[in-house]
């Protein structure tokens, strides 16, 4: 029997703990470490989704431009959903298009009752069309996969279709995204840096940044800036950025 999804109570965070988290973020890009940002752009927000006791899987939208008529796409869900159930429930959203390879994550996924607006696709995003090794994280506990090497999970790694966005837009007839979520685990800087050289109508664009991942190479503080540099030269300010410093919310101007 498919256990029912539990739309999970709001999280309510604590500010002495956000002040923490704060600290460390701007400690640690004091050293070269992280990156601390400060909003650019001050407009209504909305914390959307994460769990009850620890706040995972929240993010934070602009509402103001999203409506029921809105192009929502969720990439990367793992094992929690409440963010994408929350904006169909909110906004009362025909559709939610999800896109996720992971194989844990789609069978956790067949043992829900999602919502019928939520439609799974069984891609990763990438830079580029085509097939590519996913691997597992180092910890077996973690349900998310990466299209980053990790040698410590290499003999694990399974291959899945990756697809542009922009081509992933085409099939499903969209000349844009209102909102678009991102958290593909060291993919982002690709997919970014192809967003924006194809000029893909994103309007909104939230997405996690991993230059904190100490198990995947290459993922520094470097490349966080320069991908919000690029962003911002597009068009994309900031409006939100969560304590620890890894998941930020742009609107596009």
């Amino acid at each position: 029997m498919k256990a029912d999804f539990a739309f999970p109570r709001r999280f309510v965070a604590s500010p002495i703990a956000d002040l923490a988290r704060r600290g460390r973020c701007m400690a640690r890009a004091l050293v070269g470490r992280d990156v601390y940002r400060r909003a650019q752009l001050h407009v209504k927000k909305e914390r959307h989704g994460g769990r009850a006791l620890t706040g995972y899987g929240a993010w934070t939208i602009c509402p103001d431009v999203i409506s029921s008529r809105s192009i929502v796409y969720s990439v990367g869900v793992g094992d929690d959903i409440s963010f994408e159930v929350s904006l169909i429930r909110s906004f009362a959203l025909p559709t939610v298009f999800v896109l996720d390879p992971t194989p844990t994550s789609i069978s956790w996924l067949s043992r829900q009752h999602v919502p019928r607006e939520f439609k799974l696709f069984h891609y990763a995003i990438a830079d580029y069309n085509g097939t590519e090794q996913f691997f597992p994280h180092d910890n077996p506990d973690f349900v998310a996969h990466s299209l980053i090497p990790r040698k410590a999970t290499a003999e694990q790694a399974v291959e899945v279709q990756v697809r542009t966005l922009d081509s992933v837009m085409s099939e499903l007839g969209h000349d844009h995204i209102d909102l678009l979520k991102m958290d593909i685990e060291g993919s982002e800087y690709a997919v970014v840096e192809s967003l924006l050289c194809q000029n893909v109508d994103v309007r909104q664009l939230l997405v996690e940044f991993h230059h904190l991942d100490r198990h995947t190479d290459g993922m520094n503080a470097t490349r966080t800036k320069g991908a919000i540099r690029k962003l911002n030269r597009a068009g994309f300010k900031i409006f939100h950025v969560t304590p620890a410093g890894q998941e930020y919310s742009f609107l596009r101007t």
